[in-house]
């Protein structure tokens, strides 16, 4: 059987294994080209996967730290919103008076944002001049700068803030 194998090589023209190893040379300058543009399709997109969990993120801690709960969880998965429900519920006419009182609005800044993998990431948003509401005894308190973490989730080609439990500061 081999030397049947080795007859037909040693058969073959030695043109034809020009041509084969031609066409072989040809492949392989094409390759680091096709590399480079496979990259770079994937480089947009997880550009625009960034730019769109970012925009999420910002968004969902502006209206959240400065109390406009409904516009927030506009940003938010479902499981979130006894969450929200609960952070909106424990605000006080005193946390109010605060709040009013200083008539200075929470600026959110990202801080850094990581993807797990391509539908889990979490944010760190930097915040300043947020009213803090630590807990119903304590008085609330307006921080100069105060950072948290804000986990997202990608359903349905859209990022979404999940939140499964109160937001914890990343400080």
């Amino acid at each position: 059987h081999v030397q049947f194998l080795m007859g037909k090589a040693a058969a073959m023209p030695l043109t034809y294994i020009t041509q084969i190893f031609t066409t072989m040379r040809n492949i392989a300058r094409w390759i680091p080209i096709l590399l480079a543009i496979i990259a770079f399709g994937c480089n947009r997109d997880m550009e625009k996967e960034y730019k769109q969990a970012k925009e999420v993120a910002e968004s969902f801690s502006t209206y959240f730290f400065n109390m406009n709960f409904d516009q927030a969880s506009v940003y938010c998965t479902p499981e979130s919103y006894p969450w929200i429900r609960f952070k909106a519920s424990n605000i006080t006419s005193k946390d109010l008076e605060i709040y009013n009182r200083e008539q200075r609005y929470a600026e959110v800044k990202l801080e850094n944002l990581t993807f797990s993998n391509d539908s889990t990431a979490v944010a760190i948003c930097n915040l300043s001049d947020v009213l803090l509401t630590d807990s119903l005894e304590r008085q609330a308190t307006i921080a100069q700068e105060k950072s948290f973490i804000i986990p997202l989730v990608k359903r349905n080609d859209k990022w979404l803030i999940k939140m499964e439990g109160p937001l914890q500061s990343a400080e």
